[in-house]
């Protein structure tokens, strides 16, 4: 990712240096602000480490930063081309991420109101659903991070983002992914586990039909909300799909009725689980981006420790599939 100095300012206290650039990729907030604020924490060693400001030098004390770091420069002067690197994305950050790891570019999707996000929790708003290229340049970023994300999208939403997720990262960059283990889920289902049926304090389901349509396809359970017109799926009517189609087709059969919903109520239910992902489906479409050494892993396990430490692996760890992968 390349950058370029387009004035210094020193700060009040003489520790470091302000400085506004231009980011040259275009990577800019919601408001549309393409200046932002570099602050040197360390101006002794070659590679420093800085904090991205979205705003001016003005509203540095009301704007939230991100830790960039590795900016190769000996000396910073007006219309300097700076190299960051090591740029960590994570798609589908949600609320409390960009917190407890501010060296992460956090994309996530304002325009529903099922979460709420607030604009200061994210960097980047962008919409899976729309298809279009995630506003970042070709082979810069050496690390992403996906969590329990791509259980609330289509097939074809998923597929585009492994693309999008291959397109930006660097030659030998690491992906991770966690959502859902389906093949796991079927199995607490079927030897009637009670993990499966431990979502969250108070939450309580008819049955282990039940806590499994609504881990994998929330619009099919009956613990769901009403919707008029929505079918819920009685134990008979689940057994018997299951009986006739076996595990996969079932899941199929799900995903589709969900599907129908999904189109309607994306922005009113966006946490609602519509899809299925175990390993043979999701190394699949890895595979076909263009991904390699494609692992399915324990939650403590990965490429690099950087995404094992705080505020990572850390959603229903008992019943998600953890998925790594290289460029």
């Amino acid at each position: 990712m390349k950058i370029k100095v387009i004035s210094i300012q020193h700060n009040n206290n003489n520790t470091g240096k302000y400085f506004n650039f231009t980011d040259l990729y275009n990577l800019t907030s919601k408001s549309g602000k393409k200046d932002v604020v570099l602050s040197v924490i360390d101006k002794t060693v070659k590679h420093r480490e800085i904090i991205v400001w979205r705003g001016s030098i003005d509203e540095r004390s009301n704007c939230h930063g991100r830790y960039l770091h590795n900016v190769q420069s000996n000396d910073f002067q007006a219309g300097d081309i700076l190299t960051i690197d090591n740029i960590y994305l994570n798609i589908g950050s949600g609320q409390k991420f960009k917190r407890l790891q501010p060296s992460w570019i956090c994309l996530e999707y304002l325009g529903n109101t099922w979460y709420n996000y607030r604009e200061n929790s994210i960097n980047l708003n962008h919409d899976l659903t729309q298809k279009k290229h995630i506003n970042i340049a070709n082979n810069t970023v050496s690390m992403i991070y996906c969590s329990h994300l791509i259980e609330h999208l289509l097939n074809k939403h998923v597929r585009f983002m492994i693309k999008e997720s291959y397109r930006v990262m660097k030659k030998n960059g690491i992906i991770r992914l966690t959502c859902p283990d389906a093949k796991k889920i079927f199995d607490l289902y079927s030897t009637n586990n009670h993990i499966l049926r431990t979502w969250s304090p108070g939450k309580s389901f008819l049955d282990y039909y039940d806590a499994y349509l609504f881990s994998l396809f929330t619009y099919s359970s009956p613990s769901s909300p009403n919707i008029t017109g929505l079918k819920k799926y009685t134990k008979q009517e689940f057994e018997k799909i299951l009986l006739t189609r076996g595990y996969e087709e079932t899941n199929n059969f799900f995903y589709e009725e969900n599907k129908k919903w999904y189109n309607q109520y994306k922005s009113q239910y966006t946490g609602h689980h519509i899809n299925w992902w175990d390993f043979n489906k999701l190394e699949k479409y890895l595979s076909e981006a263009g991904f390699r050494e494609i692992k399915k892993v324990e939650s403590n396990k990965c490429y690099s420790s950087e995404m094992l430490q705080n505020g990572f692996n850390s959603t229903r760890p008992t019943w998600s599939m953890f998925v790594i992968a290289k460029k």
